[in-house]
């Protein structure tokens, strides 16, 4: 299994003067090719610093680093700012998911996000997933992947099977 990790960015910080260049370089010192590392950007920071953030995305993914998207569907100006970049993953807005996900009512502009999503060849991911009911509307919808209590609590020690399905 490959773990991923998922870091939370704003665009300053990745157009700090070297910053880029720096993690770049401890990726090939250390002889890690950064498919293992996500970095997350919110969407208003597509629109505020799109033309800054194309080079330095590039950048990063030439490394092998993914790129994501952390409100997917808050800002709706940026749903169409991403057709011009590249993306791995779009974590659905919180809120978006939390008012229209349940089995009552799914909300059309959820399936279209998703489907934008994997038109643009992004996984999608849905936040708070708090129970294994919702995971279950969530798989219908689409989604690839789910975070949350209700696929279990964090502890310690793992007690998954990754082997065993979830539905």
């Amino acid at each position: 299994r490959q773990v991923r990790l998922f870091l939370p960015m704003v665009a300053p910080t990745q157009l700090a003067p070297g910053f880029v260049d720096e993690l770049v370089a401890m990726l090939r010192e250390r002889r890690l090719s950064g498919t293992g590392l996500c970095i997350e950007l919110p969407s208003r920071d597509l629109l505020d610093h799109r033309d800054a953030l194309t080079r330095v995305l590039g950048t990063l993914r030439q490394a092998g680093v993914r790129i994501g998207i952390a409100d997917y569907g808050r800002d709706w100006a940026a749903v169409h700012v991403l057709s011009t970049l590249s993306v791995d993953f779009l974590r659905l807005d919180r809120e978006l998911v939390k008012l229209t996900s349940t089995d009552k009512a799914v909300s059309s502009t959820l399936l279209a996000l998703v489907r934008k999503g994997h038109q643009l060849g992004a996984q999608v991911i849905a936040p708070d997933v708090e129970s294994i009911e919702r995971a279950h509307v969530l798989l219908r919808l689409g989604i690839d992947y789910g975070s949350g209590d209700g696929l279990g609590r964090a502890q310690a020690e793992p007690e998954f099977d990754f082997n065993r399905p979830i539905w």
